[in-house]
């Protein structure tokens, strides 16, 4: 529906004149796409969006390859999204979207995210004899030999 001003001419008379329509395109690329947190089970993405955007949603896709075929898995309405339920040790490739009544943006570059993988406890690699107290980094200097057992 559009809207309409009222126009008064020099004889009195008034016209009706459609007012100015809003624009109605897509919004931009979003912006500055990245990693900002992960878990040995998440990596959570944030980005930014581009100036002049009337952004209403942003649409965020994953790839196990950068070049691979993205599919979509959040829809948000703020600029950050977590990607859950993931293996320790996973890497995914990500993008994001802008949409708005008028359609969706671009994609933006692919960047990359991992999950946390954590490592197996391994033994301290020296024996301490009793009551010695070490730092780690430390250097042990001693002149007497180890004496084994």
């Amino acid at each position: 529906m559009a809207c309409l001003s009222l126009l008064a001419s020099a004889s009195g008379q008034t016209a009706a004149a459609p007012a100015a329509a809003a624009p109605s395109k897509a919004p931009s690329v979003p912006l500055g796409l990245a990693m900002v947190a992960n878990s040995p089970n998440s990596i959570t993405l944030g980005w930014y969006r581009s100036t002049n955007d009337d952004a209403k949603e942003y649409h965020v896709y994953a790839s196990d390859k950068t070049n691979g075929v993205f599919t979509r898995f959040a829809t948000v309405s703020e600029r950050t999204a977590t990607h859950g339920k993931l293996a320790a040790g996973t890497t995914r490739f990500y993008k994001v979207s802008a949409t708005n009544a008028h359609g969706e943006s671009a994609p933006s570059a692919a960047v990359s995210g991992f999950t946390i993988a954590p490592w197996e406890p391994k033994p301290f690699p020296a024996r301490i004899a009793k009551n010695l107290c070490v730092s780690l980094g430390a250097t042990l200097v001693s002149n007497t030999k180890p004496i084994a057992g």
